[in-house]
């Protein structure tokens, strides 16, 4: 789709009125109408506002939509990998703390083991 036919789709999905679009935007409802028809191009700074208020990228509205890809899921492999990461490092994190006081340097293996497991458990989230 063009840019025009983003614009009249995004805020008929959000189901507003051109003259709602205007006065959030603080232009004039005829500027809501040319851009929507072709006539004219947002600005910028309009093409942020219109991003914000239909909640999507910039580049959603801009994309003609035949170049979008699926995102695909993330390989199992490596979903494994990071809860085999989260068991690890929090097995390390309980070693180290239940033995830092025999060997204080089991400590920093806490402390690191700590580390990892946040480090892991966002990288898994992060994902999803």
């Amino acid at each position: 789709m063009s840019l025009e036919a983003n614009i009249r789709e995004k805020r008929k999905e959000k189901n507003v009125s051109q003259e709602y679009v205007a006065e959030r935007l603080e232009v004039s409802s005829q500027a809501v109408s040319k851009w929507e028809t072709g006539k004219s191009v947002p600005s910028m700074a309009n093409l942020e506002k219109l991003a914000e208020l239909y909640s999507c990228d910039i580049d959603d509205l801009l994309s003609d939509g035949e170049h979008k890809k699926e995102t695909a899921p993330p390989p199992l492999k490596s979903n494994l990998y990071d809860i085999l990461g989260i068991v690890l490092c929090f097995m390390l994190f309980v070693i180290g703390m239940i033995y830092a006081e025999q060997v204080p340097i089991l400590t920093i293996a806490g402390i690191l083991g700590l580390t990892g497991t946040m480090y892991f458990t966002n990288r898994f989230i992060n994902r999803h």
